[in-house]
């Protein structure tokens, strides 16, 4: 079981573990060695509440998976800027 109180990287070495796919935490929780660490273990990592431009650019460059905004057009607007 995943403890949401526990530090990410915890948490998603017990992901990988159980074998699930993914992990889903919050935006501030993830720095590039967690995000490294969870791809390695074969996790996709869905990072939530990304609602700034310079933070939607920055979980794009670190390499989030998924990233869940309350602003679509927002992050479609960075996501178009790469293309």
């Amino acid at each position: 079981m995943l403890d949401w109180r526990a530090p990410v990287l915890e948490n998603a070495r017990k992901a990988s573990e159980l074998g699930l796919q993914a992990i889903h935490p919050h935006f501030l929780t993830v720095d590039q060695a967690v995000m490294d660490q969870a791809h390695a273990w074969g996790l996709a990592v869905n990072v939530w509440t990304v609602n700034k431009a310079e933070d939607i650019n920055s979980m794009l460059d670190m390499g989030a998976d998924t990233i869940i905004t309350d602003d679509p057009a927002l992050g479609l607007q960075e996501l178009a800027k790469r293309s």
